[in-house]
Parts: C-alpha cells; structure tokens; sequence
C-alpha cells in the first residue's frame, strides 16, 4: 500500500493519498470545510473503498489559512468559485505520487460541492 500526505501546489493545499496494490481506481474526496479529511466518517468511508481496491485521497479544499479564516467569516465554504476549480489539480499531483496516472477515476462530492459542476473525471 501506498501511503503519502500531499502538498498541492501552488495553494499549498492537504491530502491523504493512499492507494491499496492492484488498486483499480483513486476517488478524490474533496473537503470545503466542517468534516474535512481528519474526520472518523470519511475516514471510515475511504477504508472500505480501500479494502475493495480503490484508493483514495482525502482532501482539504481550503488551506489552514483560509480555514481558519473561514471559522470566523464562514465565506469561503460557500464560494464555489474558489473551491470548484481546485480539485482537477489535486488530481494531478495524486497522479503523480501514486505512481499511476491511469487510476484517476473519479471525485466523491461532498456537502455543498455537490452543487458545483465538479465531475467525472474521466
């Protein structure tokens, strides 16, 4: 199993990439805010995708900075202009660290990102 915690540049953006051997896939959870990816939920969620051969990268679409910022205005949790467009470059950088591009496959939407026009990547 491949294990990294990833650093998106140039935002500095946070993640969790883990991918199983022979994994098939790897599902980008992305995170506005609230739960994020520390959360016993998701992280719940991401082992079992991992025990059936997919890996995941848990993802934090706000930087420490704009999250602690956002505790107090709670504007950037809700601006998805911001947060839609951050995700397609986190999957790149997992590309990379996961040592196979061809398992990008997908993002697992979460709250409000929903909404977004967040897809399917492939």
């Amino acid at each position: 199993m491949i294990e990294h915690t990833v650093q998106i540049p140039p935002l500095g953006l946070s993640g969790d990439l883990i991918v199983p051997e022979k994994a098939t896939g790897i599902i980008l959870f992305a995170h506005g805010s609230g739960s994020g990816r520390h959360s016993t939920r998701n992280r719940y969620v991401a082992a079992v995708l991992q025990d059936g051969g997919l890996g995941t990268l848990l993802l934090d679409l706000l930087t420490a900075a704009e999250e602690q910022a956002d505790l107090r205005t709670r504007h950037l949790r809700f601006d998805i202009g911001l947060l839609a467009g951050r995700p397609d470059r986190s999957l790149r950088v997992a590309s990379t660290r996961a040592l196979h591009p061809r398992l990008i496959d997908g993002i697992f939407r979460s709250e409000h990102l929903r909404r977004s026009r967040i897809g399917s990547c492939r």
